[in-house]
């Protein structure tokens, strides 16, 4: 292709793009530096490089004349193009026009979406928390998250004890009931086997301060321990239960529960519930179903957990108290017989 000099080149360009506006100078600026034209689409292929300043040079003249026929101030003229240092623009760089002071940078436009930012925060500082608090049972050296100090969980359990007390206070029988005397009688033994696992419960327990409470009601076949030792059995269980060995089954997996603050650790495992629940809305999944998955994939499985280490540690004890765990199994067959 023959190469075409400058001042031919000035007449090939259209008369629209030489008016004397500045803001129309600007764009030609752009293509016109000391690198040449070989990457303008415009006037690339027919100008060699060598030829770039002295076309500069020329544009800039006219451009000059036709501003000062026209009456515009010196001081808006926009600077010259051998004057200026070439922009390198980038994707996130916007540029806008400044009549006295030719192209600025006002600023990058981050591409980062904050939404993004935020869950990474979150999961990271979700996942720190997480790892220190971290603990074993001391029992059994299963691994489990609880973030409730020993404290924490002594005062739930009195709220719930106070509100049993107020729930049940007209059915709670004497201490001179033959029923409330057996309960004891398998009771001291059971708590005299479990010392050991009490003052293993935390690194700072204190001795358990238990109470027992049996509440008349043939129709209830429950017992529950609440936290800081408060054993509520219910006469509707006695029969189930068969002898002492049976009843002894029942208050050894209930005292296990205590013994390992299983409790405690269900109200963490809330908290992780919901934290997971949250993170999942803000990635957009619909709320309700992330909470039946996140139930079915940690919740069930872990109060399977619980269960079977409460067993497993009730059977322990009830060889420390000279029970036989045999009895165990025999109980539990006339349980799943009794539903």
């Amino acid at each position: 292709m023959q190469a075409v000099d400058a001042p031919t080149m000035i007449t090939m360009l259209p008369r629209v793009r030489l008016v004397a506006d500045p803001c129309s100078w600007l764009s030609i600026q752009r293509r016109v530096s000391r690198r040449g034209f070989h990457s303008d689409p415009l006037f690339c292929r027919q100008v060699p490089r060598s030829h770039g300043e002295e076309f500069a040079e020329i544009l800039r003249e006219r451009m000059q004349k036709q501003w000062k026929e026209q009456g515009l101030p010196r001081d808006r003229w926009p600077g010259l193009p051998s004057q200026r240092r070439p922009v390198r623009l980038q994707k996130s760089m916007r540029i806008d026009a400044d009549v006295g002071n030719g192209p600025q940078l006002r600023g990058i436009q981050s591409g980062h979406h904050p939404r993004l930012i935020l869950l990474l925060v979150v999961l990271g500082g979700a996942g720190v928390y997480y790892i220190f608090h971290l603990e074993q049972v001391p029992a059994t050296g299963r691994w489990r998250f609880i973030d409730i100090t020993a404290q924490e969980e002594r005062k739930m359990g009195e709220q719930a004890f106070q509100s049993t007390l107020q729930q049940y206070h007209a059915q709670i029988l004497p201490s001179s009931s033959p029923a409330v005397h057996q309960v004891e009688r398998v009771a001291r033994r059971i708590i005299r086997a479990c010392e050991k696992l009490d003052m293993q419960r935390t690194h700072d327990a204190q001795p358990t301060q238990w109470t027992i409470h049996v509440i008349q009601d043939p129709n209830q076949k429950n017992a529950f321990v609440l936290p800081g030792g408060h054993i509520f059995i219910f006469t509707g269980i006695l029969p189930v239960c068969q002898s002492d060995a049976g009843l002894a089954t029942v208050m050894s997996h209930e005292i296990s529960h205590q013994l390992a603050r299983h409790s405690a650790e269900k109200v963490a495992g809330s908290k992780v519930l919901f934290a997971a629940a949250f993170i999942l809305e803000m990635m957009g999944l619909d709320i309700g179903l992330s909470r039946i998955l996140l139930n079915l994939v940690m919740n069930l499985p872990n109060s399977r957990k619980i269960e079977s280490e409460a067993d497993e540690l009730g059977l322990r004890i009830m060889s420390q108290a000279c029970y036989d765990p045999h009895e165990a199994v025999y109980f539990w067959y006339v349980v799943i017989s009794y539903k």
